[in-house]
């Protein structure tokens, strides 16, 4: 029971800062987006786009079940999964395994 309150405050936090972000003055986003390398067309209309709609709740809900109840785990073995490059090239995922060297897959940052 306790997970699920942890997941309704991780759902509250990613809507703030969604609220944040689209009501933020514009001069402040403007700043935020320069500094993470926008400019020209490409800056106005990430300056005009909202990211809350309709859809943002159940995508965040179910974004913060996935953070929270991970299928993976330290030391499970590497998922048989082929990632497509932008080159077009395919590569196994277990393939950029290393000995000696963890492969370590971060996944759930929205940022």
């Amino acid at each position: 029971m306790l997970r699920f309150f942890e997941q309704v405050a991780n759902l509250g936090m990613y809507v703030v800062m969604i609220l944040i972000n689209d009501y933020a003055p514009k001069s402040l986003r403007r700043r935020r987006l320069e500094g993470e390398g926008y400019s020209g067309a490409l800056l106005e209309a990430r300056l005009n786009e909202s990211l809350f709609d309709r859809t943002t709740i159940p995508v965040l809900w179910h974004m913060s079940a996935i953070n929270m109840y991970p299928k993976l785990k330290v030391g499970d073995a590497v998922p048989s999964v082929v990632l497509r490059f932008r080159d077009g090239s395919d590569t196994p995922l277990a393939a950029l395994a290393r000995v000696g060297v963890p492969l370590v897959l971060n996944f759930g940052s929205c940022t």
